[in-house]
């Protein structure tokens, strides 16, 4: 929930709120997420969407910063991963990537903008964004740019 909102940390409360906010998004179609399977197991997932589902950025002066625009373009965010423990290092990530790429590539293109941490300090657990060597390996210029699909 944290880039569909505007200002505050999340909504007001603690999960339950949020997972009810959640909810509600995704009965009025204003969320994209892709779960990633292992037979019948989830073991991946990734939220993407264009830039008016995922406002928080836009406050962000780091991302502010940046002025990467999109010349009228489509902007597709695409803000959290999150894999399983037991299934990290085995491709789950850019399985889920993919998985949000090719679509988009099928219905004409457009820009993507990638969100990576480039302080993993906290440990694997607590990262929900792209790590710098995915930006890399997903064919970006650099942690900072655009990708035109």
């Amino acid at each position: 929930m944290f880039y569909h909102t505007n200002g505050g940390f999340l909504i007001k409360g603690h999960g339950l709120d949020n997972k009810k906010a959640k909810k509600a998004l995704v009965k009025k179609r204003r969320t994209h997420e892709i779960i990633v399977y292992s037979r019948e197991t989830p073991v991946g997932w990734v939220q993407y969407g264009p830039k008016p589902e995922l406002p928080r950025l836009d406050a962000s002066k780091t991302y502010q910063s940046l002025s990467l625009g999109n010349g009228g373009k489509k902007l597709l965010r695409i803000t959290c991963f999150f894999v399983d423990r037991n299934n990290r290092r085995r491709g789950v990530a850019g399985f889920g990537l993919n998985a949000v790429l090719a679509p988009l590539k099928k219905k004409g293109g457009g820009l993507v903008e990638p969100y990576p941490s480039t302080n993993p300090s906290n440990g694997s657990s607590l990262m929900w964004s792209w790590t710098v060597s995915m930006v890399e390996d997903a064919g970006f210029g650099s942690r900072l740019s655009t990708r035109q699909i």
